[in-house]
């Protein structure tokens, strides 16, 4: 089965955006940044693709990292109602600074 791995946010007013799929460069920065994350910061926990609740919508942060005293007051929630204490944007080419 083939799939692609599309990516689903939504705006400020709860509508759904769906982007392409990121190019394999994109993950491969994702993989550099996160094992610099894991091997530099001690105190937490690098993780890719977090979606985070913010006051214009669901976001997927590329790349984040949570310190284990943030983990440990996160409820089970489906997504992250505070953000972490660090969040990565790979800048790809269908972005704007916006």
């Amino acid at each position: 089965m083939n799939s692609l791995e599309w990516q689903v946010e939504s705006d400020r007013w709860g509508n759904v955006v769906i982007s392409p799929p990121p190019r394999s460069r994109h993950a491969e920065y994702q993989s550099e940044i996160l094992l610099l994350l894991y091997r530099l910061m001690k105190d937490g926990k690098p993780m890719p693709e977090c979606p985070l609740q913010t006051s214009v919508g669901v976001k997927a942060i590329d790349v984040a990292w949570v310190s284990h005293g943030r983990r440990k007051f996160r409820p089970h929630d489906p997504m992250f109602l505070v953000a972490p204490d660090i969040c990565v944007e790979v800048e790809s080419p269908s972005n704007t600074h916006e």
